[in-house]
């Protein structure tokens, strides 16, 4: 009699992760920008998508379950850290010139949420990048009242493409000369490093992408109305101790970065 088959052992995280690629790609492809699952490239990765070159991008995605503890009871990683970190592995290895005008994001999923409500994260380095391409404004809001706003306003005062708003919240936006008839307006705050415990009445603390979007995108609602509410983007850029505010990570929803994208190509006389 011969031996039972054995089914191989599935990969669970592996699924998810390449469902989670489909899905983006699908929603991507759906919302005007043409990508797709790029194929397995051992050590010439470029991430996970693929699409036009004339963007200049490299496409990460990263899938995260829900946020729990393990059996030690410590938190499992966001994840967030090792996505930019094949981010950063990914740019390295471009020949110097196509490094210098590549911008890599990764988007990680945010849990019950659609996807075009994910996490798109790139370094802050590259925002006036990104804004100059699609024609956009770029503005810090902020009142410079803890340690990490005024380094962040330091570096942001001699960053090229970079101005600093009189408007310290969302909320003030709309009384500034970025009300005016323009196109795109990047309205960037910052988000201090949380030292308060990871663990809060036995289950993680919230992860601070969902928070930093939530806080975001609340202001955006209750304080912005009319056409400007069409136009601004809301950006979080999260403190990341030990770098340079540029290495810091730039968070916005996926919905406003394609559209960022697609303002690019229009600028550029590219199709979509």
């Amino acid at each position: 009699m011969a031996p039972p088959t054995r089914r191989p052992r599935r990969n669970v995280p592996k699924e998810k992760g390449t469902a989670w690629e489909s899905a983006v790609a699908g929603w991507l492809s759906e919302h005007g920008l043409s990508y797709a699952r790029a194929p397995l490239a051992g050590t010439a990765d470029r991430l996970d998508l693929t699409g036009p070159p004339g963007d200049g991008m490299l496409w990460g995605c990263k899938y995260r379950g829900r946020p729990h503890l393990r059996a030690n009871g410590t938190p499992a990683p966001d994840r967030l850290s090792e996505a930019m970190s094949e981010a950063e592995a990914a740019l390295s290895r471009l020949p110097g010139p196509e490094r210098a005008r590549t911008i890599a994001v990764q988007v990680l999923n945010w849990q019950g949420r659609a996807t075009g409500r994910a996490h798109a994260v790139m370094h802050a380095g590259d925002l006036p990048e990104l804004a100059r391409r699609a024609g956009a404004a770029l503005a810090w809001l902020g009142s410079e009242q803890s340690a990490w706003e005024r380094s962040f306003a330091r570096w942001a005062d001699k960053t090229p493409g970079f101005c600093y708003s009189t408007a310290p919240e969302l909320a003030e936006l709309a009384s500034t000369e970025l009300a005016g008839p323009a196109g795109l307006v990047l309205a960037v705050g910052t988000q201090a490093k949380v030292t308060a415990p990871r663990v809060v009445d036995g289950a993680p603390a919230p992860d601070r992408l969902a928070v930093a979007m939530t806080d975001a995108m609340t202001q955006l609602a209750a304080t912005v109305s009319g056409p400007l509410l069409q136009r601004v983007v809301p950006v979080k850029v999260l403190q990341r101790p030990g770098w340079e505010p540029g290495d810091s990570y730039a968070v916005m929803q996926l919905s406003h970065l394609a559209a960022i994208v697609l303002a690019a190509r229009q600028l550029a006389g590219r199709p979509a």
